[in-house]
């Protein structure tokens, strides 16, 4: 049975990567919803933890080709979809570099090397959340299934160093490339995974010694406090990994309020696109950039709200017809 909190929360945050990439979101002063990509990456941390603790968990390698295998297929069709949709490839107006730059990553994204510090970025911008996740999580997974007491000791200080390292070069997490030896973003999902590690640890051992009512009043704040990190105009993006656990374990709290807001099996519908959603709105901007070239409309909310709209509808038929043509359940 799905969890629909969990469900609520991946569409409702998706929806901020969404507009992260849209040219209009200044129309809001939506300065730092990219951290929506944290909690993303705290709850993939709890999943990962749930999977090392099984009685028979999968061998490493095992356990990451699965899940490439789960959303590679939709990879794929976003990559063809925002090449198709360049304006250097519609127009030809990049010079011979820029070209042969966008059929680089057009590679890097189709062989799954994309933003690991190696081989430079892919064509889709978010996907880099999801070679963060498999060779980040494949790290954490195998740590876990060798020594899962070891691994929680090492993991602990592990992250404070990490977290120490990122917000001592600034107070940003949205920070590309590489410093010494580290690839900034790779980095800083592994410490997000690392805090999703705790909080599943913590289900499992601890739940019972902390009262509902304790995690309804931090859940309720934790979410304002999220959302105050993504409309203020002063970066605090350090907060993102203090507020997000408490809104993760409200989550699997069955008593909790959240657990009563959201027990609409609606979520459950919502929460399953939130991957197409994740894989589309970027072809979907370059579609509305290309045809506001000559349309000249302003971005306003409500063109911003149309864009939402035209991303979960367009996810929603995605997810439909992907099943439809590979004999899957739609999610």
């Amino acid at each position: 049975m799905k969890n629909y909190p969990v469900e609520f929360f991946r569409f409702f945050f998706m929806l901020f990567i969404c507009l992260t990439h849209f040219p209009g979101k200044a129309v809001i002063h939506l300065e730092h919803a990219y951290l929506a990509t944290d909690w993303f990456f705290m709850l993939s941390g709890l999943f990962i933890y749930k999977s090392a603790c099984k009685a028979n968990p999968l061998p490493t390698f095992d356990y990451s080709l699965k899940k490439i295998k789960r959303f590679y297929p939709k990879l794929v069709i976003g990559c063809i979809l925002i090449t198709l949709l360049q304006p250097t490839w519609l127009h030809n107006t990049g010079s011979l570099e820029q070209i042969i730059n966008e059929w680089r990553n057009v590679v890097n994204e189709l062989c799954f090397i994309m933003n690991i510090g190696i081989f430079g970025g892919g064509k889709n911008p978010p996907v880099w959340y999801l070679t963060s996740l498999v060779f980040g999580g494949a790290i954490i997974y195998s740590f876990l299934t060798y020594n899962r007491r070891l691994s929680l000791r090492m993991f602990f200080p592990l992250v404070l160093v990490i977290l120490t390292y990122i917000f001592g070069q600034g107070d940003s997490v949205a920070v590309w490339g590489v410093d010494g030896w580290f690839y900034r973003p790779f980095v800083r999902g592994f410490a997000g995974m690392c805090i999703g590690v705790f909080c599943e640890y913590f289900l499992q051992n601890h739940q019972d010694r902390v009262s509902t009512r304790f995690i309804d009043i931090t859940s309720i704040l934790a979410f304002f406090g999220i959302l105050f990190l993504f409309f203020s105009e002063v970066t605090l993006d350090a907060y993102v990994f203090l507020f997000s656990p408490f809104l993760i374990l409200s989550c699997f709290y069955e008593d909790s309020l959240i657990h009563r807001i959201t027990s609409y099996n609606v979520w459950d519908k919502l929460g399953g696109i939130s991957y197409d959603m994740f894989i589309l709105h970027c072809p979907i901007i370059n579609a509305i950039v290309l045809i506001n070239r000559y349309l000249h409309l302003p971005y306003t909310i409500l063109f911003l709200l149309a864009y939402l709209v035209i991303v979960i509808l367009a996810s929603y038929l995605f997810n439909r017809c992907y099943a439809v043509v590979f004999k899957k359940q739609a999610t």
